[in-house]
């Protein structure tokens, strides 16, 4: 009997501290553990008005006060006190060179508030300062720097204490959050989820010794090498994750070698209402630095990545163009991007479809697109002479994933 009491005990502790998880490999709004801002806009003084709000949301409640922790002498205990969480907050520019971040912890069912120009104010004061400077962009074209434009890592470790005394991090998808453009003079606001990372656990066997690509595709490793270390389990937002897991969810067995998506799609929606209107999509990638070293002074050209989409208007009419996409965090200014003739002048809505290759000859290297984690919004906004009739929505880019 008292085996069979430790063993449902093992079971309740298993079940309580096991969350349920979404589709791993797809941005959904389900909690996670790491919390990514894939891009903000904050107008720099004298150009713009425009603030990015973000709101990270404490949501493993109870689950987080007091999880079920198995010590190393196998005995099941409650840690003391209510456990506390730590987040590391990196501001990134648009190559993912880290210009600033800083620490905060909180506390179960939190609410985390913040205005990056607040935290550009905290963290980066000085006009002059290098790293600041490297955030500057020219969103509109005019020759001008006008914003602010990078992302944010929120790095999240969950620490609690045993009855032994013994301190640990607690990985428990825990964490969502949510984003706002807000230009109050202009009287625009639009807001959307953002992603988190969902914490999946330990793979299915327990050797580490391989940097096997089977583990990234499914577990969503930023880095193979980190393979080893179960606490970087992490979900990843690419294409062969998210097909691996589809596959999964249809009773597919797992694969040593894993599974390669049959295509990937982003499909953003624009929409100009007048000539003052603005589309712009914010495409995030872990990929091109991947596998190339940035060079801010190096011209486009040589920059790989040049991507041939094609773009269909409301009437179901289509074309083909070339964007670039350089950077790791990219901006696509859509009424630059459009074709000229009377089809694509304002007022015009449509799509774009932007499918990313299973491989690509970049500078000898064989690369897949597939590989990479990449995240897209889109945000459309409209001006006028009064703030009144001024709008703005923020949409996160339906993906398109194939499977075998």
């Amino acid at each position: 009997m008292k085996k069979l009491l430790i063993a449902l005990s093992v079971l309740a502790a298993l079940f309580i501290a096991t969350p349920s998880m979404a589709l791993v490999g797809m941005p959904d709004n389900a909690p996670g553990y790491d919390v990514i801002q894939p891009f903000f806009l904050v107008g720099i003084p004298g150009q713009s008005t425009q603030d990015t709000l973000v709101v990270i949301q404490e949501v493993g409640g109870t689950t987080f006060r007091v999880p079920l922790y198995i010590d190393p002498n196998g005995a099941i205990t409650i840690p003391h006190g209510a456990a506390k969480g730590r987040l590391h907050a990196t501001i990134y520019d648009r190559f993912s060179v880290p210009r600033a971040n800083w620490t905060v912890t909180y506390t179960p069912d939190d609410v985390i508030p913040y205005s990056v120009r607040l935290l550009i104010n905290e963290y980066l004061p000085d006009p002059g300062d290098v790293d600041l400077a490297a955030l500057e962009v020219d969103l509109d074209g005019d020759g001008v720097n006008d914003h602010y434009f990078g992302y944010i890592y929120f790095e999240n470790r969950i620490v609690v204490t045993s009855a032994l005394g013994l301190s640990l991090e607690w990985p428990l998808n825990n964490l969502i959050g949510k984003t706002y453009l807000v230009d109050l003079v202009e009287g625009i606001a639009a807001g959307a989820n953002i992603p988190a990372r969902e914490y999946v656990g330990l793979p299915f066997t327990a050797d580490f010794s391989t940097t096997n690509y089977a583990w990234n595709q499914w577990y969503g490793l930023w880095d193979e090498a980190a393979i080893r270390d179960s606490a970087t389990l992490l979900e990843s937002f690419s294409a062969n994750a998210n097909a691996t897991s589809a596959l999964r969810e249809h009773g597919q067995l797992f694969s040593a070698t894993g599974y390669n998506a049959t295509y990937f799609n982003l499909t953003p929606r624009f929409f100009l209402r007048t000539a003052a209107s603005d589309t712009y999509f914010f495409l995030w990638t872990d990929f091109n630095n991947g596998y190339q070293p940035m060079d801010p002074t190096a011209p486009p050209a040589q920059w790989h990545y040049r991507k041939h989409f094609t773009i269909y208007d409301e009437n179901e009419y289509g074309i083909s163009i070339t964007v670039d996409i350089p950077y790791e965090l990219n901006w696509v200014d859509v009424a630059r991007e459009l074709p000229g003739g009377l089809e694509w002048d304002p007022p015009v809505g449509g799509w774009f479809d932007m499918p990313l290759n299973g491989t690509n000859n970049v500078h000898g290297y064989h690369v897949s697109d597939w590989r990479g984690n990449w995240l897209m919004y889109s945000y459309q906004t409209s001006v006028s002479t009064g703030a009144d009739l001024n709008w703005g929505a923020l949409f996160e880019v339906s993906r398109d994933v194939g499977t075998l």
